[in-house]
């Protein structure tokens, strides 16, 4: 089941135009991620440290389908999905975001979409650079969230 996750758009979000600036919108997916990754247990501060195993974001894109501005309410909701590779230990995924209007609890296929996004994500060694398998807790968070059809 996907992770959704309620916000306030806020005015430091905003443009001279009054809509949230483009890039703010990857921060809220963002934001989106790093609460579904506590909901999951994972503790934030060891997650992210710079040593060990880390796992940044290596590609992301968003597509937009209405304006939003300072005091919308929205829901982000989060899909995540493994990238595997053929006899490798599983090192990627990527994440879907979409954002809807308002607060809500479940979405479907006719739900308005505001915005869409998606970012990828790669486990490696922080020392060496090379790919590493994902930590069973992030195996556990991508099972978790990820979509039951």
């Amino acid at each position: 089941m996907p992770f959704y996750y309620p916000r306030q758009i806020r005015f430091h979000e905003t443009d001279g135009a009054g809509v949230v600036y483009f890039a703010n919108v990857l921060t809220l997916c963002h934001e989106a991620y790093e609460a579904s990754l506590e909901a999951a247990g994972i503790e934030l501060a060891e997650f992210f440290k710079p040593e060990g195993l880390v796992v940044p974001v290596v590609r992301g894109n968003v597509d937009f389908f209405r304006p939003m501005v300072c005091g919308d309410r929205i829901t982000i909701v989060l899909t995540p999905k493994p990238i595997p590779k053929a006899n490798k230990p599983l090192s990627e995924f990527e994440i879907d975001y979409r954002l809807l209007p308002g607060t809500v609890a479940a979405a479907d296929d006719s739900t308005e979409v505001i915005a869409q996004a998606q970012t990828r994500h790669c486990c490696i060694n922080a020392e060496t650079r090379r790919r590493q398998a994902l930590p069973d807790e992030l195996q556990a968070w991508l099972a978790q969230w990820l979509a039951t059809d």
